[in-house]
């Protein structure tokens, strides 16, 4: 049997390689998330278009968020905050007179969720 697999001719421009969603894997992408990814995932529940919230509103959420769910926040201050959030997709940072805002596109958080 082994050799007529062997003697089959594939023409490796029609052979694709599958991924294949696991258990383990999506455990494994879980559990590698941040508390920044895992608060915006919960912070974006339910809300949709572009939203702009004030920094320190923001970082307040986050402190609950990771006060409720247990997670120590030790080293993280309203600036590490920014700078990690800022970087995720579909946050914009922006700065007005009164302070620095983040303008949430919930629709693109949303559809990247679901990826």
């Amino acid at each position: 049997m082994a050799e007529y697999f062997k003697s089959i001719e594939v023409d490796p421009k029609e052979f694709y390689f599958v991924k294949i969603e696991t258990e383990i894997k999506d455990d494994m992408k879980e559990l590698s998330k941040s508390k920044y990814e895992m608060w915006l995932e919960e912070f974006a529940i339910g809300k949709v278009g572009k939203v702009e919230y004030y920094s320190k509103e923001c970082y307040n959420k986050f402190k609950t968020y990771c006060d409720d769910s247990k997670m120590a926040i030790n080293e993280v201050n309203n600036i590490k905050f920014g700078i990690y959030i800022s970087k995720l997709e579909g946050v914009e940072k922006k700065r007005k007179e009164k302070g620095m805002t983040y303008i949430f596109d919930f629709d693109k958080i949303n559809m990247s969720l679901q990826e």
